[in-house]
Parts: C-alpha cells; structure tokens; sequence
C-alpha cells in the first residue's frame, strides 16, 4: 500500500472536484480512498517600521 501526499493550489471550494478526479484517476492502479483533507490559509505580508528612520520594509 502507497499513501500519497499531494498539495494543490486551488480554493476550498474546489476540494470536491480536486478530489473526485484524483480518486477517479487513482483507482486504475487499485482502490483508493481520501485520508484528509486541509486548507492552508494563505501568509499575509507584515510590515515592519524602523524606530529611527520612520520607513518600513516589507516581509
């Protein structure tokens, strides 16, 4: 048995269709199942004033 781990760039609202066509492509090699499904929230840029010179800088 294989467990596969695969991340896609797509909405949460897209996880059904991601989902069914991996199991759909998946199942010619044998049956398969979905384990877990998580939707990882995006990182927000932060900014960050320097106390001396009063610009910022982005990360």
């Amino acid at each position: 048995m294989l467990e596969i781990t695969v991340r896609v760039d797509a909405q949460s609202w897209e996880a059904q269709g991601v989902k069914e066509a991996m199991g759909m492509f998946l199942e010619h090699w044998g049956k398969s199942s979905v384990v877990e499904i998580r939707e990882i929230p995006a990182e927000q840029m932060k900014l960050e004033v320097a106390e001396s010179s009063g610009h910022y800088r982005g990360r």
